[in-house]
């Protein structure tokens, strides 16, 4: 094939991707998620297969990320529409000075976007349990040259310990088999350097969440002001046997009052009573 016509090729195949997106998010916001979602990540995933090869994306804040190849969400980083609502709210309301957690920082991400933001007198601390992950998560520190980021290789619960990791490929999350990793609390982590505030947290571990809030009782307790970017997973929920009310539960217990989802222009969601939306969303937590 010729190289204008695989250029052509690309142009049309990320359009089309570009689109596939936006209707997704369109679903999504309007509450039409859930297995219509997941149907066409399938569909979108069999037209236009992650990259075979390692590629590099510049992302909002300037940073390159280098992503490996077989990444399934490469395509969206590719055509910058990954986890827009999210993205758009880190940018406006991650500022110099900040410290950001980045619990299941994966490769790097956020982790990247929140080191530009808070600038040199600010702090990040990203961890990431799958080993695979983590050393492309180091490769991307060191090529940007983020010094002010602290990045372990640790998996994040209730408190320290070893379990273990099972690797689905683009995710991973604690099971009965699998890789076996080190397990640590942020309190008992964030204790040993003093009591940092922290000024925000971002959760994605894939049905796990309840167990990291419950070890950041004492960081919580010390951190008035902190916000919390959580993923909400039904499917990996279910896997956890987990429920949303469980989840609400520990939210509260931390000083949590007010959440929102970014993924539906803000809409409340109820931290006592019923809510069982089937799409994936990342939820915001205010104090």
């Amino acid at each position: 094939m010729s190289a204008p016509l695989m250029s052509t090729r690309s142009s049309i195949g990320s359009a089309l991707w570009s689109l596939a997106v936006r209707a997704r998010d369109l679903a999504k916001r309007h509450g039409f998620g859930g297995p219509l979602e997941k149907a066409a990540r399938r569909i979108a995933l069999r037209l236009m297969p992650p990259p075979r090869h390692e590629i590099q994306v510049t992302i909002p804040t300037g940073a390159k990320l280098g992503i490996p190849a077989g990444t399934r969400s490469a395509r969206s980083l590719e055509v910058g529409r990954y986890e827009e609502a999210t993205t758009k709210w880190v940018l406006e309301n991650v500022r110099p000075g900040m410290t950001f957690v980045d619990v299941g920082a994966h490769i790097g991400y956020y982790t990247l976007l929140a080191s530009r933001l808070v600038g040199d007198e600010g702090s990040v601390f990203a961890f990431e349990p799958l080993p695979r992950h983590f050393e492309a998560l180091r490769r991307n520190l060191e090529a940007n040259s983020c010094a002010n980021v602290v990045a372990l290789n640790r998996a994040v619960g209730r408190a320290a310990g070893q379990a273990l990791l099972t690797d689905e490929g683009e995710t991973s999350y604690l099971s009965d088999a699998g890789v076996p990793v080190e397990v640590l609390s942020l309190d008992e982590f964030f204790a040993a350097r003093g009591w940092p505030p922290i000024d925000l947290i971002k959760l994605d571990i894939e049905g796990s969440e309840a167990a990291a809030l419950g070890g950041m009782t004492g960081l919580s307790a010390r951190s008035p002001h902190l916000s919390l970017v959580m993923e909400y997973f039904p499917e990996a929920l279910a896997r956890e046997g987990v429920s949303w009310s469980e989840i609400a539960e520990e939210l509260v217990s931390l000083g949590f009052r007010r959440c929102v989802s970014l993924d539906q222009d803000l809409r409340e969601i109820p931290l006592a009573g019923r809510f069982a939306s089937r799409s994936l969303l990342n939820l915001l937590l205010t104090k």
